[in-house]
């Protein structure tokens, strides 16, 4: 088993990158299978739910290199039963990889998994099942839990992404970025690039978050004074953003269903949310006139904050909830955004009672 660190601030897209280099290069021998699979925390799910749905993925994606369709799945389906149980799918997901000469999975952001434990536990007792035919790959943040655990777990190989190995992917993306933006002379742009380079310190996401600023100003003098108040970390990329917010109120309405939602939102519900009133004494009223004259408009009061795609919105990174939620947060400037489960899902259950 081999486990890919990435340091605390690495973003997801340079360790996935180096995960489906590898996998690719497997696929070219049919006596092998590889399966990936992505956790993503940016919607709470329930443990059982995300566990379950690793071993279906995993499942899946195996089936699609069989030669026909595993006998064990038609034990288990052939009776026509609609609901299997997670044991049974981890039998059959066992006598599945028996099927191949070697099975790689590959697990990414095993850190962002609500119940990490779970699937480590899970992870152990799979490495028992077909000692050699198994390998498998997962990375994650350092972690104390998953490296006390991974400590204790025979045949590992634990390897830290530095800097040295994300700084080209940072380049190549922040090449691509500044190509945009035409209006802009070329030495300022180099400029740019050599000040971004230098202050990534491996984090795409502190790029990502630059160049959308940067992007904004309209003179090159805006964009030397963004070049001399460049926040150094995440936290104050996010911390600005948050304070020099408009409308805070809504914002952090967005940013708590976002966080704490237990299913992907669609754009049409979450822009519904502001719909709510919760000004007015007494009980929380529903106000039409409070409803955006389009959903859309919702994605440019918190574009720093969210990512939509095919009309599901999403938490741009998991740094936003962890950050969200954190101590760093609370002892801030802008400690009026920060949030806790408990607090997010009293003001949903009112919200949809009132909608």
């Amino acid at each position: 088993m081999i486990i890919l660190h990435g340091r605390r601030r690495l973003t997801r897209h340079s360790g996935s990158m180096e995960l489906r280099a590898a996998g690719k290069r497997l696929y070219e021998n049919p006596a092998y299978a590889c399966a990936y699979f992505f956790f993503d925390n940016r919607n709470a799910q329930t443990d059982q739910a995300l566990h379950e749905k690793l071993i279906r993925s995993i499942i899946q994606q195996l089936c699609d290199q069989s030669d026909s369709v595993p006998a064990p799945l038609v034990e288990i389906y052939g009776s026509g039963r609609q609901q299997v149980s997670v044991a049974s799918l981890q039998s059959a997901l066992q006598k599945i990889i028996g099927g191949f000469e070697r099975t790689y999975v590959v697990i990414d952001a095993l850190d962002e998994c609500t119940n990490m434990m779970k699937v480590l536990a899970w992870i152990n007792d799979m490495m028992d099942w077909k000692a050699g035919k198994v390998c498998i790959l997962f990375s994650s943040r350092p972690e104390h839990d998953i490296t006390d655990t991974v400590r204790g777990m025979p045949y590992i190989v634990r390897v830290t992404l530095n800097n040295r190995l994300t700084d080209k992917d940072i380049r190549t993306y922040l090449d691509a970025m500044l190509s945009k933006l035409i209006r802009w002379n070329p030495q300022l742009t180099a400029r740019v690039r050599e000040l971004l380079i230098t202050g990534a310190d491996g984090m795409f996401r502190w790029v990502a978050l630059q160049i959308e600023a940067l992007s904004k100003c309209r003179t090159p003098k805006a964009v030397e004074a963004q070049l001399q108040t460049l926040p150094k970390d995440l936290d104050g990329m996010y911390e600005r953003a948050l304070l020099d917010h408009p409308n805070q109120v809504e914002l952090k309405q967005f940013l708590m269903w976002l966080a704490f939602s237990i299913r992907p939102l669609m754009l049409q519900e979450l822009a519904d949310v502001v719909t709510v009133d919760f000004s007015l004494d007494g009980l929380p009223s529903y106000n039409t006139d409070l409803k955006y004259f389009a959903p859309s408009d919702m994605l440019a009061t918190c574009s720093t904050f969210v990512t939509e795609l095919k009309g599901i919105v999403k938490l741009a990174h998991m740094s936003v909830k962890d950050y969200l939620v954190s101590d760093r947060l609370k002892n801030s400037a802008a400690s009026y955004f920060c949030i806790n489960a408990m607090l997010a899902h009293s003001l949903i259950t009112k919200t949809c009672l009132a909608y």
